[in-house]
Formats: structure tokens, C-alpha cells, sequence
């Protein structure tokens, strides 16, 4: 299990029909139908996969500092 706010999700569409005959059937004016498929990947998993690339240091998110009485 991966936490929700750890994961990357990548979202894809998905045709259910070959490329080739697709391409015919939209040039006879036709509507292929596609759907969203959905994929949770952990971060780790996601790199791996080349799904996610890694950035740099300068690159990435900072968090803000609190100034905290003591």
C-alpha cells in the first residue's frame, strides 16, 4: 500500500479498436469511443518505469520554513 499523498497517478487513454483500423475509420468519419485508465504508482515504481523523471535539486519544491518561538 502506498499513501494516497505519495502516489503518482498516470491516466492514459485506451481505445479498444487497433491503431491502423482507427485511423481508417476516422478517415470514413467515424467516432472512436476511448476511455480513461487510471494507474497508482509509488514513487520508486514510477521512476522506475519512466513514468516519473527525476529532477534536480533546484528543481524541486520547497518547503517553507516556520519561525517557531521556543
Amino acid at each position: 500500500m502506498v499513501p494516497a499523498d505519495k502516489a503518482k497517478r498516470y491516466t492514459k487513454r485506451v481505445s479498444a479498436v487497433e491503431p491502423q483500423l482507427a485511423r481508417e475509420l476516422q478517415k470514413q468519419g467515424s467516432f472512436i469511443q476511448t476511455r480513461k485508465v487510471t494507474q497508482y504508482y509509488c514513487v520508486s515504481c514510477a521512476v522506475h518505469s519512466g513514468k516519473v523523471q527525476i529532477r534536480q535539486a533546484t528543481e524541486r519544491k520547497t518547503t517553507p520554513t516556520r519561525n517557531r518561538r521556543i
